[in-house]
Parts: structure tokens; C-alpha cells; sequence
């Protein structure tokens, strides 16, 4: 991976490295299970960020506990390896509220999506945000004080 990203580095101006998704990914050898692997990737991550200063988002899964229980999920519903808890410096839920939204009285394709920052380094984590996915722009917005009265 570090060598991947060297090259596209040396080709391009890369300013932000975005992983999708981290499941995916596989490590070359053989491993006793999918944690060891996770756990490699994982740090392999961590290392390319820091060598060549790069922010790095990763996209991963988590499992299906949260929606089970019908509670928001929490950073140890990640999928497979705590060792993307343990490695990164901020993990972000985004967990769906509801499918419906009316503006002037027309019906609009939008979601009510919870961003949750389940973890943050630097700052205050536990911080829940309210945003609006709008579907035929692919694009979250922050929830304005309007929005939730329409």
C-alpha cells in the first residue's frame, strides 16, 4: 500500500487519500483470521498517513448490533478489529433518522442522518450533529433550525 500510494503521490498532487472501504482490502501472506489482517491494514494506514502526511478517510463497516438493539452505533460495533478504534484519530458514525422531509409542501428525496463523532483525538468526541443527505445532489448538509419545523 505505501508503495501505491508513493507512485500516485510522485504523479499526482494528492492532498487527501480516501480509502472505500476497508473490508476490501486484503493483505498479501496468510494470516489465522480476518482480525490479523484488519489490524495490518489498519496500521499500514496509520503509517502512510504519518510518512507522507496525508489525511487518510477511511470507509468501514460496521456490524449489525446497533440496528438489532435500534440504537446508535458505538465504536466497538466497528467490524472486525478494534484495531481501527486504536488507530484512528477520529471515527465518525453516520446513522439515518428517518426518509422523509416536506419543503413549501412538496416532497422532497431527503434523509435525516446523525453524524456521530464516536471519537476525536483532538478535540471533544460523544458531539451528535444533525444533517440532511439530499439524494439527487449526493450531498449532506447541516440541518438548519428552519428544517426541522418544515
Amino acid at each position: 500500500m505505501l508503495a501505491a500510494v508513493r507512485r500516485h503521490i510522485q504523479k499526482f498532487k494528492i492532498g487527501l487519500l480516501v480509502i472505500d472501504y476497508l473490508q476490501l482490502m486484503q493483505v498479501i501472506g496468510w494470516k489465522e483470521n480476518r482480525t490479523q489482517d484488519v489490524t495490518e491494514i489498519s496500521r499500514g494506514i496509520k503509517l502512510a498517513a504519518r510518512k507522507f502526511s496525508l489525511p487518510v478517510i477511511v470507509l468501514a463497516q460496521i456490524n449489525r448490533a446497533a440496528a438489532i438493539e435500534s440504537r446508535p452505533p458505538q465504536l466497538h460495533d466497528l467490524r472486525e478489529s478494534v484495531a481501527i478504534e486504536q488507530d484512528s484519530d477520529k471515527v465518525i458514525f453516520l446513522h439515518p433518522e428517518s426518509t422523509t422531509a416536506v419543503s413549501v409542501g412538496i416532497a422532497r428525496p431527503t434523509h435525516e442522518v446523525r453524524m456521530i463523532v464516536a471519537k476525536q483525538r483532538d478535540g471533544k468526541s460523544g458531539l451528535y450533529v444533525k444533517l440532511l443527505f439530499l439524494e439527487k445532489c449526493a450531498r449532506f448538509e447541516e440541518q438548519t433550525k428552519d428544517a426541522d419545523h418544515e
